[in-house]
């Protein structure tokens, strides 16, 4: 158990390191080396949530037959496609259909090796590690994503779009480690056919769905426009690549913290996170900016993980990676139609106002839906 533990954690390490090797000047490259404006862009990453919400519950009911393996090193094929498509063309369509693909990718890596991990670790009594298992494996992406942001954002200058180059081979590496040194035992599931009438959808798992879905509101806009908004506030995309490592730091201390801690008081932290997103938006000192919005990323993700934990925790070992899979679903049905009407309002409306009108939704959506489950458990 632990030698498999230890090498997912090695192909994650790898295969994230490829992934992120291009982000910390992803929206630069497009715009400079792809030539597409902002708007289009935002219509690109909607096919990205298709893939996703396209494959996400087929993968899951997939690996709750046993094709855990087989989906893994799908995803990695898949991206090593993707990232073939954006390396060699500029094509709008192309790089449609390559976020497409990049989209299946995280649909196949979502509930296969890891759901297959959690599950060992119920049947052998062994709940107690799940928490930790979640943490050090988001902290090995995060500590992979600092590698690839000091190398997109170094050689991006010197070799251009070239920067790819790396990540097709990362993700053979990945590939070859995952196909020969992964061994999972093939054991079909219990589920027959693919239905939702099939998983029990508790009050808990239901608000747990709910929670997951909205908070799409503040990412969808941190992970699109941070380079833009960075730019916004005078500072130079060479800083880009720090920029990027203070994001996976952030979210290595969150972790931290959150390891520390038995459960997140939402109804404390929710107000202040708001609080942090709108202020940011409006500050105008640059300094002030890049103190304050890596703050919103620390909250967010205490709350975010805090989710998953409980949902790994509450969701029936037979339907786990369904389940996740249909609440990722979920996820990226709110995503796409964010990006739908981010796409067509950016041309028109200022990005600090439709980012101000998301964080509001979030924020009076939270309040919302938490009084009324609140109300609704009383009773």
């Amino acid at each position: 158990m632990d030698k498999l533990i230890n090498r997912y954690y090695l192909t994650t390490f790898i295969s994230e390191l490829a992934r992120t090797i291009p982000h910390p000047i992803l929206i630069i490259l497009l715009i400079e080396q792809k030539h597409l404006t902002l708007s289009q862009i935002t219509f690109v990453q909607i096919f990205f949530y298709l893939g996703v919400l396209l494959f996400e519950i087929p993968s899951g009911y997939l690996a709750d037959l046993g094709y855990r393996k087989s989906g893994y090193i799908g995803s990695f094929v898949c991206m090593l496609t993707a990232y073939g498509l954006i390396y060699s063309s500029s094509s709008i369509i192309t790089l449609s259909i390559a976020w497409f693909i990049y989209g299946i990718a995280g649909a196949l890596t979502s509930g296969n090796v890891d759901g297959y991990i959690v599950n060992k670790l119920k049947e052998n009594d062994l709940e107690g590690q799940i928490k930790p298992f979640n943490v050090k494996k988001t902290n090995m992406s995060l500590i992979a994503g600092i590698g690839g942001a000091l190398i997109g954002s170094l050689l991006y200058p010197i070799i251009s779009v070239n920067i790819y180059l790396f990540s097709l081979i990362l993700y053979t590496i990945a590939i070859l480690i995952a196909l020969f040194g992964i061994k999972i035992e093939h054991s079909k599931g219990t589920i027959d056919k693919l239905s939702i009438r099939d998983l029990d959808f508790t009050k808990q798992i239901k608000l747990l769905l709910i929670m997951v879905c909205i908070i799409e509101l503040y990412y969808v806009g941190f992970y699109q426009y941070w380079q833009v908004l960075y730019q916004s506030k005078g500072i130079d995309p060479t800083f880009f690549g720090i920029i990027y490592i203070t994001f996976s730091l952030t979210v290595i201390t969150s972790n931290k913290l959150y390891s520390k801690v038995d459960k997140i008081k939402d109804y404390v932290v929710i107000p202040i996170f708001v609080l942090s997103t709108l202020v940011s938006l409006f500050v105008a000192d640059s300094i002030l900016f890049c103190v304050i919005y890596p703050i919103t990323l620390f909250i967010a993700n205490l709350y975010v993980i805090d989710l998953y934990t409980t949902l790994y925790k509450v969701v029936d070992e037979k339907s786990i990676s369904s389940m996740i899979s249909i609440v990722s679903s979920v996820n990226r049905v709110f995503g796409i139609i964010i990006l739908a009407i981010l796409t067509v309002l950016l041309p028109l409306v200022d990005l600090n106002i439709l980012l101000l009108i998301l964080y509001i939704i979030f924020g009076t959506s939270f309040l919302i839906l938490r009084g009324i489950f609140t109300q609704k458990k009383q009773i």
